[in-house]
């Protein structure tokens, strides 16, 4: 999300990526019979953009791709695919390299939320916490937001980092865990690298 008009109500514009070209032409259409006029779809390698858009956001917003294990509700085989072995290192580093990128987009005070439809924490705490290491004291001192009331959901749903997941036993949701952080500092460089 970018205000670009110092907090202005109604002002600003989304800005949402998609890198699937006929998946971002969804997403537009899905926008747009939503009634959204103020956005924009961009199919880029979201990797890329912390780098072209530094400290650019007011809000960013990672649904990171993931293992999935959150649609066995729907998919009873998603669980097994999971577990199978495969590129997980490969998904986790895709992981790593958006939510790192994501910060570096995010102004100070902006939002970041990063989501997935996975259970696993080394697809999410782990991710997390990565970024946490490498961010040193401004990330850890960052203001975290309380995700589990804001969406009206119990407290005991809330796991390490202060990270949100939803249950498909315990919520109407399919299998998900959310984190969100707000930064009160200067995003990092795109030469701080680990």
């Amino acid at each position: 999300w970018l205000s670009g008009c110092d907090g202005e109500a109604g002002c600003g514009m989304l800005v949402a990526n998609e890198p699937d070209p006929a998946r971002a032409a969804k997403l537009r259409a899905n926008l747009l019979r939503a009634g959204l006029l103020n956005c924009m779809v961009i199919s880029a390698d979201g990797r890329d953009l912390g780098g072209l858009a530094q400290a650019q956001f007011d809000g960013v917003l990672i649904d990171a791709p993931c293992s999935c294990e959150g649609n066995a509700r729907k998919d009873a085989f998603a669980l097994l695919r999971a577990m199978a072995p495969s590129s997980d290192g490969d998904l986790v580093e895709e992981q790593w390299d958006l939510l790192r990128s994501g910060w570096e987009a995010l102004r100070p005070g902006g939002c970041l939320v990063y989501s997935t439809c996975t259970i696993n924490r080394h697809e999410n705490e782990a991710v997390c916490r990565r970024l946490m290491d490498f961010a040193g004291e401004g990330c850890c001192t960052s203001r975290r937001l309380d995700v589990a009331s804001l969406l009206g959901v119990p407290t005991d749903m809330v796991g390490d980092l202060e990270t949100l997941r939803l249950w498909p036993h315990a919520s109407t949701q399919k299998a998900s865990s959310l984190r969100a952080s707000s930064s009160p500092w200067r995003p990092l460089s795109a030469t701080n690298t680990h």
